[in-house]
């Protein structure tokens, strides 16, 4: 009998060795991807601040080259700062900054800015924007704007 309570003991010590290993693994990654996230809401912060840059211009607002060096994200980024801005200026320079990407969730967001926003002014720049994308394929939605 205290073999076989030797054995258990034993045999308990390893698994619980054998997970704790497991949740050491656990914790490390929890902290990584915490780290990860604040990363990523830093490059967030450093690209929206290139973007502002880039449309701040009094007459240009970046060549293509510029605004694809921000990255894959950059569309996105785009997407968000129109979305909280209430600058008129600034929505209308990040709706011709869509231009230089060639997204569908971009192509969509052009859509809806034609199809529900109250400004002619953001309606006009945003299917100038979507023309610049889909070229002849705009027509149809041309005509209904």
């Amino acid at each position: 009998m205290a073999q076989l309570f030797r054995a258990m003991v034993a045999r308990r010590s390893t698994i619980i060795r054998s997970y704790s290993k497991y949740a050491i693994v656990f914790i490390v990654l929890i902290i990584g991807f915490s780290g990860m996230n604040s990363e990523s809401n830093e490059f967030n912060e450093r690209i929206q601040s290139q973007i502002k840059q880039l449309i701040s211009g009094i007459h240009e607002s970046g060549d293509t080259e510029e605004w694809r060096a921000l990255g894959l994200s950059a569309p996105e980024e785009i997407r968000k700062m129109y979305q909280e801005s209430t600058n008129a200026f600034h929505r209308i320079r990040l709706i011709e900054a869509l231009s230089h990407y060639q997204d569908l969730e971009s192509i969509d967001f052009l859509k809806k800015i034609i199809a529900n926003n109250k400004s002619r002014l953001e309606r006009t720049s945003a299917l100038r924007t979507l023309a610049k994308l889909e070229g002849p394929r705009v027509q149809a939605i041309a005509e209904q704007a």
